[in-house]
């Protein structure tokens, strides 16, 4: 960066001072953080909350930086479990700070839709299923095996059976579905 001082009054030279204006250290500041940020529930797409984060300058005073000082990296960001925010400063602003948040488990009764549900069933060789079940969360398709398991009920005979879709351990899902249909 660059000052020109010119002369007023009678004086007519003028003087360029070059300075250098070097980025404050987010890293440096006192009290830098990053501000907790509340537990999600997992949607099946990357979750990016916004950050807030804060410094207390020379005064002994905090805060908040602007995030036009800081761009944000996510990572572990789309399943269920602890999720990693990086602060990198910009600008005037350099270094780096971070932040965690939890990504809870969504209940599959919470927005998990059942697509190819028939409400009969033709009894075929040894027992009745619902073969065509799609479950998705949005635009997430839950995969069986991985996000769930489905187990069955009083489908070997004529009459009214069960399907019951269980999360299955360690997905980003938890609970269970349970449906109705006539076996016939």
């Amino acid at each position: 960066a660059s000052v020109i001082v010119t002369g007023r009054h009678g004086y007519k030279c003028s003087v360029t001072v070059y300075f250098t204006i070097n980025p404050i250290s987010v890293a440096g500041l006192t009290g830098l953080s990053v501000n907790r940020i509340s537990d999600r529930t997992f949607s099946g797409s990357p979750i990016k909350p916004k950050p807030t984060v804060k410094y207390t300058n020379e005064k002994g005073k905090t805060v908040t930086l602007s995030s036009k000082y800081y761009n944000v990296i996510y990572s572990d960001n789309v399943e269920a479990g602890t999720a990693h925010i990086l602060v990198t400063g910009r600008g005037n602003y350099g270094g780096t700070a971070s932040g965690t948040f939890e990504i809870t488990q969504r209940a599959l009764t919470k927005g998990v839709k059942v697509k190819g549900f028939k409400s009969a069933v033709k009894l075929g060789s040894g027992a009745a299923t619902q073969s065509n079940l799609t479950l998705v969360c949005g635009k997430y398709e839950l995969t069986e095996g991985i996000d769930y398991t489905v187990r069955y009920e009083n489908n070997t005979a004529a009459g009214k059976a069960k399907v019951i879709i269980e999360a299955a351990d360690d997905s980003s899902f938890k609970g269970s579905i349970t449906k109705s249909f006539r076996v016939k």
